[in-house]
């Protein structure tokens, strides 16, 4: 039987594999992802515009990205959060999932009419650097010294058109 990708909105039956994916890549953060996914899922109104997606290979979840709203800029201004896709399917060509869930977010934020979304990344982190400059990122700011001695945070942005 041959492996297809599904990209598909989150749905609260994922969070546990969600918190997985995301305890696997970025441990630091995971009880923040934890508290805002029990917002998100809880449908309160500060995350009414916020949407998270998932992509899964056969049954098994291997990626999650969402967008929330910059609450304190304007109505089109938005953020990438929680980008992660499993380890064994960074880079895959075949599957392209970082690709794919990217691709879900631009349209949706095309829709809305979103002008700008921006993400942050670690300075040392090259594959992500180069995944997001591919795909018409470039750097707005850094904070230096953000997660340590030399460990820099990169915020990175992309601006959208109206489809």
């Amino acid at each position: 039987m041959s492996k297809s990708i599904q990209i598909k909105s989150a749905e609260k039956a994922d969070l546990k594999a969600i918190l997985s994916l995301i305890r696997n890549h970025e441990r630091y953060d995971v009880e923040f992802a934890k508290r805002y996914y029990n917002i998100y899922f809880g449908k309160e109104e500060i995350t009414e515009k916020d949407k998270v997606y998932i992509a899964k290979i056969d049954e098994n979840l291997v990626g999650v990205i969402g967008f929330c709203r910059d609450y304190f800029s304007t109505d089109y201004s938005y953020w990438l959060g929680w980008f992660v896709v499993d380890e064994e399917y960074r880079g895959n060509k075949k599957f392209k999932v970082a690709k794919k869930l990217l691709d879900k977010v631009k349209n949706e934020l095309r829709k809305r009419n979103i002008k700008k979304l921006f993400v942050s990344t670690e300075d040392n982190n090259t594959r992500a650097k180069s995944f997001y400059a591919k795909n018409d990122f470039r750097t707005e700011a850094v904070l230096r010294d953000y997660y340590g001695e030399k460990e820099d945070q990169l915020i990175l942005s992309t601006e959208y058109h109206s489809v």
